[in-house]
């Protein structure tokens, strides 16, 4: 932005001349040395800024000054500040970022870290000062200024200085002992200071010290007037004091009047610049000797002062400017005064003051020359994030002058895109039309994607993506930008919107490629790496890219971690760690990072994006068994959901029809899905649509009732995703064909479509989509199993989800663990044929085959120890069982496989296949018996070979069982 020049004024530490050393202050500095910071407050004039830099010049630290004006009430243009601070100390390795407007919602936090950042680039035993607090006395600043003096490290000082009290934000860290005040009282002059300085000023008065200390009232400005007074003006009595601004003009009146032709054209004439250089000096007052004017202006302490840099810089006190700007009002005619204006307006600009010369200007009602400005400068206030600066700029442009310049209109755009993003969209687009008029690509594109950033954010409907798309698409084409920060930009609001509304755009794998060399690069700042890694992230959600999506995540989780990032860089982050994970079918992983990006998004006021995070936490709640909370919190939220935002409306309906379902209320889930797809069709999210077809599919699929309608669902959503890069729904879709077949009784059809489906589920991700399936899974599952399809990709799925089989018959489930009895004693453990060995104790394998007998009904704890331990003593037999039951349920895979609940026992036949349960649940169907299914599970006498006595009778009993029910089927 060109602030170089300017910088070396604001940040130079002021050089006092000969001051007059203040010993009691000087020693109650000492003394607050080893706290974080002071603050000294006292009225103008009262040598505030003196005393802090003669007491720093005398100990030798490493003094870096901040000298603050109106302009950084604009927090970002203090951090612009800080980071060139930081910059004299470290160069441009200091890599602080600047104070752009996705920080602005969490100001503390993005300050903690700048201060951080801007205490390790220092010396470590540097003291900073931040001289006329008063400058910047806003709610804002004063949080900058808490933050500051929080993180002082040990070693080093904050000095503020300031015309006001401590602020009611800084009381705190008094009580704290975080720092000290050095107050307006303490600053008053005791008669030795006012001694001193008379002494130093070497000026005959006809005041004696002492009329002089009371005549001045302790007041430093005031005492340096008295002395400068002419003498004829001179009397004994006492001031009246209540005015200090007017008792100040009135004296340098009376001095400015005794001063001679040349000073006074040199104060008048430079009066309107803010600092003077030598240069500046002689230019505006046309005298050669400009240098020795000022030099004495210094040396006798008359309210100048000058600070360090290549060549002087001179400042003069406010009061004493103040009082020079109404002088030159009074004494230069207009049309002088007006030619001064141009000048000074010329140098400021010049020098950097931009601010400065834009009032100049306005005075001089040069709007082109605001214009130019502006128009010079505003990308540098946007990258430094000065909106509040580039909004006060725009204000002094009349408002026909800002409409008739594209260029114009689009800052005014870029203004508002945080506090006004409706207002900020129509500029952006007006921007658009006249750029388009004029011929201007760079414009146009810049304008467009302006569009598109504020529409991501605040669109409620997705259809106006379309024109944007089209507009953008030729311009990436023909002039795709250079600068790696906007190239992602561009690129990543192009892929997102392309996305939601034109999946199938040619587009698109470009978009890929770029934000993949971008993000991978290593060389973007963390915002924009954020939108390549969420960009990206999305890419491969819709195309179920798992190789992608492994790379992306450890970045994006990385750039979490970090401790300084963008409020809305961090929730849209967040959220997309959150999205992938559910639609991953991770859903306690998906709950744990939305409800995190739904509490970023509440605390800061991100209302689309709490809203939307609060639906995915009522799914994955749901899909985790918890359809009753799910629902709960779908009832609060519809509370707060404003039904002209179609897309929070149209995901809150979708998501409570899953709970509804679910929960076992499938009318219910099928009138918030068909309510749901309305909402989708009417704001155009296609691949949302989509995915919810398919889920109404789901719905009407339930208990066989409506397959006709769940195929006209299905053949919705596959003809909304094809030939599109979207094709996570694929595998879903199939299944759900092979589901409608099978409740039309055509199981080829069911067959050929289960393939394709478990073909396609070779990729994780896709296979995703599946879970939402779940009710049909048992059977489909099962089907698989027992026709040998994939076994590899239904077993894995079968374990990861926990699909319970559909009975405890089919021997061909992907069983945890199998134990049979008939024939011979076999146990299997995940397909691994257990072999008896030394370690495997007599009785474990017992309790097992007694279980295995007892069948579905199981047995008492009693039973057991009696049959298996019948010489021990009850509290022996029960601590043998215990043992026991914990060895045989580690061999059978868990817990779980042994369930034991008020003294009853009994295999769990979700978890272990026992052919007798399985035969049981076979001649207990009541329907004519499956002779072929029988002769598979009894394949023999049970446990052949064993002879203990309690297997005698039930040995008998199926041998009968068996017996009659295959001679009754002959």
């Amino acid at each position: 932005m060109g602030v170089t020049r300017k910088s070396l004024a604001k940040l130079s530490p002021p050089r006092i001349a000969a001051p007059v050393t203040r010993r009691r202050l000087m020693e109650r500095l000492d003394a607050m040395a080893d706290l974080p910071g002071v603050w000294v407050e006292g009225p103008a004039g009262s040598g505030k800024t003196t005393l802090v830099a003669d007491h720093l010049n005398q100990n030798g630290r490493p003094q870096f000054w901040y000298h603050l004006d109106e302009g950084d009430r604009d927090p970002s243009a203090l951090v612009s500040y800080l980071i060139q601070l930081a910059g004299q100390a470290a160069g441009d390795q200091h890599g602080l970022p600047y104070l752009t407007p996705e920080h602005l919602a969490d100001l503390e936090g993005f300050c903690r870290q700048l201060f951080r950042g801007l205490y390790q680039s220092l010396p470590a035993d540097a003291v900073v000062v931040i001289d006329n607090c008063h400058r910047a006395a806003v709610s804002e600043f004063h949080t900058v200024l808490r933050v500051a003096f929080e993180e002082v490290p040990p070693g080093m000082w904050l000095v503020a200085l300031s015309r006001h009290h401590l602020p009611a934000e800084l009381a705190k860290l008094q009580a704290n002992r975080g720092l000290d005040v050095l107050g307006a009282a303490e600053l008053v002059l005791d008669l030795r200071e006012t001694q001193q300085i008379v002494s130093m000023q070497r000026l005959c008065t006809a005041l004696s010290v002492e009329a002089l200390h009371q005549t001045c009232g302790g007041w430093v400005a005031g005492l340096i007037l008295l002395l400068n007074q002419r003498d004829d003006h001179r009397g004994n009595a006492p001031l009246d004091l209540s005015s200090r601004e007017a008792l100040f003009d009135y004296f340098a009146g009376e001095i400015f009047a005794a001063a001679d032709g040349d000073m006074r054209r040199l104060l008048l004439h430079t009066a309107l610049m803010p600092v003077v250089t030598v240069d500046v000096a002689r230019e505006m007052s046309g005298n050669p000797q400009a240098d020795m004017l000022l030099d004495a202006l210094y040396r006798k302490h008359y309210f100048t002062t000058r600070r360090a840099g290549d060549a002087p810089v001179y400042t003069y006190h406010d009061l004493f400017r103040a009082f020079l700007l109404a002088r030159l009002q009074h004494e230069m005619g207009a049309d002088e005064l007006r030619a001064l204006r141009v000048i000074a307006a010329a140098q400021l600009e010049r020098m950097g003051y931009f601010m400065e010369a834009i009032e100049q200007y306005g005075l001089l009602q040069d709007v082109d020359a605001i214009a130019r400005l502006v128009r010079g400068h505003a990308q540098g206030l946007i990258d430094e994030g000065r909106l509040q600066t580039l909004t006060d700029w725009l204000q002094r442009l009349p408002h026909a002058t800002v409409d008739a310049d594209p260029w114009l209109v689009f800052y005014r755009g870029v203004s508002m895109s945080l506090t006004q993003p409706a207002k900020a969209k129509a500029m952006f687009e007006h921007a658009y039309e006249l750029f388009a008029l004029a011929g201007d690509p760079a414009g146009q594109f810049s304008a467009a994607f302006g569009v598109m950033e504020v529409m991501l954010v605040i669109s409620a409907t997705f259809h106006p993506w379309d024109r944007w798309i089209s507009v953008l698409e030729p311009l990436l084409e023909a002039h795709p930008p250079a600068d790696p920060a906007m190239t992602v930009r561009a690129w990543y609001a192009f892929l997102y919107t392309c996305l939601y509304r034109n999946p199938d755009h040619r587009l698109i794998g470009r978009a890929v490629e770029t934000l993949e060399r971008e993000l991978f690069g290593g060389k973007l700042h963390s915002t924009q790496a954020i939108q390549a890694a969420t960009g990206l992230l999305a890419y491969a959600h819709f195309t179920s890219n798992e190789k992608l999506a492994a790379r992306v995540l450890p970045v994006l989780r990385d750039l979490l971690d970090s401790e300084h990032l963008a409020v809305f860089s961090r929730t849209w982050g967040t959220v997309w760690v959150g999205v992938y994970g559910y639609f991953d079918a991770r859903y306690e992983e998906a709950l744990k990072w939305c409800t995190a990006a739904r509490e970023l998004a509440r605390r800061h006021e991100i209302v689309t994006v709490r809203q939307i995070m609060g639906c995915y936490r009522i799914q994955a709640l749901a899909h985790l068994g918890c359809a009753r909370e799910a629902l709960d919190e779908a009832a609060e939220l519809g509370t707060e959901v404003m039904p002209e935002n179609l897309y929070v409306s149209a995901y809150l309906a979708a998501v409570t029809g899953i709970a509804h379902f679910i929960a076992g209320n499938r009318d219910q889930a099928l009138d918030h899905g068909e309510r749901c797809l309305e909402l989708w069709r009417r704001n155009g999210f296609i691949i949302a649509e989509a995915a919810w077809s398919a889920t109404q599919a789901i719905y009407c699929l339930a208990d066989g009732q409506y397959p006709d309608e769940a195929m006209q669902h299905i053949d919705r959503a596959s003809s909304l995703t094809a030939d599109t890069t979207c094709n996570y729904l694929d595998p879903l879709l199939e299944l759900l064909r092979a589901e409608v077949a099978r409740c039309r009784g055509d199981e080829n059809a069911a067959l050929e479509r289960l393939r394709q489906a478990l073909a396609m589920s070779h990729n994780r991700k896709r296979a995703a989509a599946l879970f939402w399936a779940r009710p049909f899974l048992p059977h489909l599952f099962s089907l698989a199993c027992t026709t040998g399809i994939e076994p590899q990709v239904v077993g894995s799925l079968i374990d990861e989800w926990n699909i319970d089989p559909p009975d405890v018959i089919t021997p061909n489930w992907p069983w945890p663990a199998t134990v049979r009895t008939f024939g011979h004693f076999e146990i299997t453990v995940t397909g691994q044929l257990h072999r008896g060995s030394r370690k495997t104790q007599r009785r474990l394998l017992e309790l097992i085959k007694y279980l295995a007998v007892a069948g579905s009904s199981g047995c008492s704890v009693d039973d057991i120890a009696e049959a298996l331990w019948p010489d021990a003593e009850g509290d022996v037999a029960h601590g043998n069982f215990r043992t026991a039951l914990f060895r045989a349920r580690r061999l059978l895979g868990g817990d779980s496989a042994i369930l034991l609940r008020a003294g009853h026992v009994v295999l769990n036949p979700r978890r272990v296949w026992v052919d007798t349960i399985a035969l049981e649940r076979a001649l207990a169907s009541g329907a004519p018996a499956d002779t072929g299914l029988i002769r598979t599970l009894y394949r023999g006498e049970l446990l052949p070979g064993d002879e203990a006595y309690w297997l005698l009778s039930p040995r008998r009993k199926w041998q009968e069982v068996v017996r009659a029910c295959l001679g009754a089927n002959r």
